[in-house]
């Protein structure tokens, strides 16, 4: 399976052997690969493309002015020596997140205003960070979010002050769960005794999609196993084809993919995703040694950036 490659004009082509590739080991269901495309690259090095995409917008750092507010990075510890430290962040807030309605792998539901807002607040609160790679989803609520974060960060210059630059990539491996027959529904709206005898079916199915790994949502959806096979597939085909020099990557998925992830990854065991948080523009950082394939969780669920911007559901008894 090969990408397919569109580079902004401006950016600088890498000779893919100027650097032995990064072997990483297989990881938890890692099978064939999810097609993925590499979108463009920026460099930064170029002084028009820095003019448009590095201007640092105000509102976007008003929680920095906040006696109490914690910064991303005073909370991470360094990252070990020849290790890779992901973000993986879950999309801005959509209208159907306010309504409680389940979105899902089938409907491609874009960021509203606060969603905007939200996203480039996530994305300043990564200033500092030197991304190499910045991949989502192929919803458009995820990649708005990645491109609002690829727009601060293009020009960035890694650690090292290379100039190299930063990779965007989307990969529908890391698209959201698909929930079958419940996508579009909002459990919250039950008022009916049809409404609320169907809502009793939603619970006694998502109960069992969360009791057992192998059972699928009705209707053409997915288990949690069909989540974590295909997620650890696009990770590690990421991984693997990232050059090896970067060491900072950015994912940006979705709330039950990103349980997903971090229970496979970080705790061994896709059953804990029930007791993952996941809201609206979270970080959660994972680093990955590269020699054994483990992960070690820092950071989940991280909100500092929006704790002033969080979802007000129009129904506030969904849960």
């Amino acid at each position: 399976v090969s990408y397919h490659e569109e580079r902004h004009p401006c950016s600088r082509k890498k000779n893919p052997t100027d650097y032995p590739p990064r072997r990483i080991p297989s990881l938890p269901f890692v099978h064939e690969s999810f097609p993925a495309t590499v979108l463009f690259e920026s460099s930064a090095s170029s002084s028009k493309m820095a003019t448009n995409t590095t201007k640092r917008s105000s509102n976007t750092d008003t929680n920095k002015n906040d006696d109490t507010y914690v910064p991303l990075t005073t909370l991470l510890p360094p990252l070990a020596p020849g290790n890779v430290r992901i973000y993986l962040l879950r999309h801005g807030e959509t209208d159907w997140n306010k309504l409680g309605k389940i979105q899902g792998g089938g409907f491609d539901i874009p960021l509203n205003e606060n969603g905007r807002l939200q996203a480039e607040k996530v994305a300043a609160e990564l200033d500092g960070i030197p991304l190499g790679i910045i991949a989502s989803s192929s919803l458009s609520r995820a990649k708005e979010t990645a491109d609002i974060l690829y727009q601060r960060h293009a020009n960035d210059v890694d650690a090292l002050g290379s100039g190299k630059a930063i990779q965007r990539i989307v990969d529908e491996g890391f698209n959201e769960m698909r929930f079958g027959t419940f996508e579009g529904y909002a459990s919250a709206t039950a008022e009916t005794p049809e409404e609320k005898n169907y809502l009793e079916y939603f619970k006694e199915c998502a109960k069992k999609v969360k009791e057992d790994p192998t059972v699928p949502f009705p209707g053409g959806g997915e288990s949690t196993n069909d989540v974590k096979e295909r997620t650890m597939r696009a990770l590690h085909k990421l991984l693997q084809e990232a050059d090896p020099t970067v060491q900072h990557i950015a994912v940006v998925s979705h709330g039950r993919t990103n349980k997903v992830i971090i229970a496979a990854c970080a705790f061994d065991d896709v059953q804990e995703f029930k007791h993952v948080k996941q809201s609206n523009t979270a970080i959660n950082v994972l680093d990955m040694d590269p020699s054994s394939g483990k992960f070690k969780a820092q950071i989940i669920n991280h909100i500092e950036h929006v704790k002033d911007h969080v979802i007000v559901r129009l129904y506030p008894h969904h849960k």
